[in-house]
């Protein structure tokens, strides 16, 4: 067996799996096709979930006008998820049109994170992100 999939099977993720950029909904809006492969770690609101056709709609909690994320929750089906909840994705961009339309993500985790504090996390997010900066690690989107 080899070590990767030694530490796999122990619980750990392999190397080769991206943890996901935190990004806000309105950011990857705003990205369009140029998101197309990101792997990213965003969260939201969960509106317009239909487990028939496996997707839902992912709103920026603090901004509705900011537009939607179409989420595919095939990868996540058998999670207990529901509209109006607040939730954390973690999963990769794809553009599924030419056009420039806005991306899917594909979920490959859940979590429900109701109580989430937004306004202190988005700070956290944005200080995270000006010391990355500042430090010379910030990752290029």
């Amino acid at each position: 067996m080899s070590i990767e999939a030694a530490t796999f099977a122990a619980g750990a993720a392999p190397a080769s799996v991206a943890h996901g950029r935190v990004l806000f909904v309105h950011e990857i809006l705003a990205l369009g096709a140029a998101a197309n492969n990101l792997s990213v770690c965003v969260t939201g609101c969960l509106a317009g979930v239909v487990r028939a056709s496996r997707r839902a709609s992912l709103m920026d909690p603090r901004s509705a006008a900011s537009g939607a994320l179409e989420v595919d929750t095939s990868q996540v089906d058998h999670q207990n998820y529901h509209d109006d909840e607040l939730v954390r994705l973690i999963g990769e961009l794809c553009v599924v049109s030419a056009d420039g339309a806005a991306p899917v993500l594909r979920a490959r985790t859940l979590r429900n994170v109701d109580g989430l504090d937004l306004d202190l996390f988005t700070r956290a997010v944005i200080d995270k992100r000006a010391y990355e900066t500042e430090i010379g690690t910030a990752p290029v989107v």
